[in-house]
């Protein structure tokens, strides 16, 4: 079955990190030593088009879509929550750094979903991540 991954937020978090010192030249690998620099005005919109993209894949129920499947144009049924908590800390980043109130509105959603999914009581006072196995039932 081919799948075709849509974003991930490995890619967009050195993005905002880049915003947030954009005073500073962004570095880059030694692949491309005669590739110029990206000018301060580069990483924001680089920046602001990783943000409008994970703003519009996050779905009602506050779940981003990372990954399709290219034959059925579904989205995939494997969720990985590390990824889910990866994207909603670099929305905050791209927030911190720019004020944009539709990433706040996304993260309040992501948070809800990641909230109603995978935090549990652990006892009356504690609150604890639930572990779930791969066929939806939650280990207590």
């Amino acid at each position: 079955m081919l799948r075709k991954t849509i974003l991930s937020a490995a890619l967009f978090v050195p993005a905002i990190a880049a915003l947030s010192n954009a005073d500073e030249p962004a570095t880059r690998s030694t692949a491309a030593p005669d590739a110029s620099e990206p000018t301060a005005v580069e990483i924001d919109y680089a920046a602001r088009l990783a943000t409008d993209y994970l703003e519009n894949h996050l779905d009602s129920e506050g779940r981003f879509v990372y990954t399709i499947d290219t034959s059925t144009s579904l989205q995939a049924p494997s969720y990985n929550i590390v990824r889910h908590a990866g994207t909603m800390y670099a929305l905050a980043m791209y927030e911190q750094a720019r004020s944009d109130p539709q990433a706040i509105d996304a993260i309040v959603r992501a948070a809800t979903f990641l909230r109603r999914n995978y935090v549990g009581p652990l006892s009356r006072d504690l609150l604890a991540f639930r572990v779930v196995q791969r066929d939806g039932q939650v280990e207590s």
